[in-house]
This record gives C-alpha cells, structure tokens and sequence, in this order.
C-alpha cells in the first residue's frame, strides 16, 4: 500500500512540474529514466531491505512515467 502511494506521489510531482512551473517537456523522460535506474539499482542491491522492499515500485514508476511523459515531445 505504501509502494502505490509512493508511485502516485512521483507520478503527481511530475505533472504539477509540467503544468504549472512550465517545466520543459524535454527534461521529463530523463527524470523518468533516472528513476527507473534507481529502481533497477535498489532492487539489485542485496544490503538495505527497505531499498529492496521498494525497489519494484520505483520501478514501475519509472516505466509508467516514462510512457507517459514520452508522449509529450
């Protein structure tokens, strides 16, 4: 539950950037990209369980806002 309210938290940041900062489109499949490299990097880490916990949902995230925001070009 807490992974999903995570992902929706990331995923609404990245939209009140683009609406109302005017934030260049252009940028956001590189913030996406950096999160999905943190995701792939907590899930193959095997020290911190909490960064493995949450690994998948950063993740996904990532993925999901790269979609999304690839569109906006």
């Amino acid at each position: 539950m807490i992974a999903l309210i995570i992902a929706l938290v990331i995923l609404g940041a990245m939209i009140i950037a683009l609406w109302r900062f005017k934030f260049k489109a252009r940028f956001l499949p590189i913030v996406s990209i950096g999160i999905i490299v943190a995701g792939i990097g907590a899930l193959s880490q095997p020290w911190i369980l909490l960064l493995y916990r949450y690994g998948l949902a950063v993740l996904i995230t990532g993925v999901s806002s790269y979609i999304l925001t690839s569109h906006f070009e």
